[in-house]
């Protein structure tokens, strides 16, 4: 990757292409260059885009009616350990409800993406009692959030839009969340 540009194209300088060949040099030299056309299959240094995380925590993120349609969840990063265990990595990843880690970098909550189409009326796909907030044929029978210490799988992925809000990078996960409720007495 050498080729001379004498002159510029628009903001694409001579100047500019310089301090891009340098870059991409520098990082060749101190990173190992990659040939690879699939970086994330061959680079292992390379972050991957799912990791184990055990969910630490939940609050409302949605409501409707004066119920919860929808959580956050706070999250710890973890590894399959040498016994197919869960075991706490070195990287330290977690992301919180809200605010900054103890080094003041910004954390982020997780979702769960079975939770993306809930309403007051209907939740993981159960018709739920707008009143009760009850599943519908299930008198005190709800859907919860996520237990403490479940295992995920966790992904993230950039937000859309136009807003302040796009291009975040936000974690989700996918799980079934727990039906509780107590069996009436036959």
């Amino acid at each position: 990757m050498n080729p001379v540009i004498s002159k510029g194209i628009g903001a694409l300088t001579p100047a500019v292409w310089k301090r891009i060949i340098e870059a991409v040099q520098y990082i060749e030299t101190t990173q190992g260059k990659n040939t690879s056309n699939d970086a994330r299959v061959t680079n292992r240094d390379i972050e991957p885009n799912f990791f184990i995380a055990i969910i630490s925590e939940s609050a409302a993120l949605q409501t409707s009616g004066g119920f919860i349609t929808r959580y956050k969840y706070g999250w710890a990063r973890r590894q399959l350990g040498a016994t197919n265990t869960v075991a706490p990595t070195s990287a330290g990843n977690f992301g919180a409800l809200g605010g900054s880690n103890a080094a003041g970098e910004p954390v982020t909550f997780a979702i769960n993406i079975n939770e993306l189409g809930n309403t007051a009326a209907l939740q993981c796909g159960y018709e739920i009692n707008t009143t009760t907030n009850d599943i519908k044929d299930a008198v005190g029978f709800q859907v919860k959030p996520i237990a403490n210490g479940q295992a995920v799988l966790m992904q993230t992925i950039r937000t859309t839009g136009t807003s302040a809000d796009g291009g975040r990078l936000q974690y989700i996960f996918s799980c079934v969340n727990p039906v509780v409720g107590v069996c009436p007495e036959a």
